[in-house]
């Protein structure tokens, strides 16, 4: 999957992802404290699955900054494309700023991307890469994959990991 290599917050500040030189989770990681990190499977083969906290980050940190040490744990994130019709509206929902929310539809556009139509206006849930700050935090809290981590194999998608038994 291709990313732009830039996105748009509010106001006009722009935030440029750094995708030529690949995004490192160790300088994004903490915008996902409350996420799920896998930390290992147990003796019973069952996974060992917990959100990541402060506390862990501040004591593991360094182990993201020394490539010779291991990992201690693989943060769990979700694709953009695997947003649910439900997750798409809520987050045209923090753009509209509307009384009534009412009577929105959800369709695919010729390249997948979920859309969400409210009178008459079409907004592109998962293929744009310009979100308010409101958007930009309600995906973050949903896990979703910002950074293209998955892809170069610094974060597990939860789609797999849940398939995975």
């Amino acid at each position: 999957m291709g990313f732009d290599n830039r996105f748009e917050i509010d106001n006009g500040l722009l935030f440029e992802l750094k995708l030529e030189s690949m995004t490192q989770l160790k300088d994004v990681i903490h915008y996902y404290i409350g996420q799920s990190v896998y930390l290992c499977d147990n003796l019973e083969g069952n996974r060992v699955i917990e959100p990541l906290t402060a506390k862990m980050l501040a004591e593991d940190l360094e182990m993201f900054y020394d490539e010779e040490l291991p990992r201690p744990y693989t943060i769990v994130l979700r694709r953009l494309e695997d947003m649910t019709e439900h997750e798409a509206i809520a987050l045209v929902e923090r753009i509209v700023h509307a009384d009534e929310f009412v009577d929105v539809d959800t369709t695919h556009n010729s390249f997948g991307d979920l859309m969400v139509t409210w009178r008459g206006d079409e907004y592109n849930a998962t293929g744009e890469k310009t979100w308010s700050s409101e958007q930009f935090h309600y995906l973050l809290k949903q896990g979703f994959d910002l950074w293209g981590l998955i892809d170069s194999n610094q974060a597990i998608d939860a789609k797999t990991l849940n398939q995975k038994v």
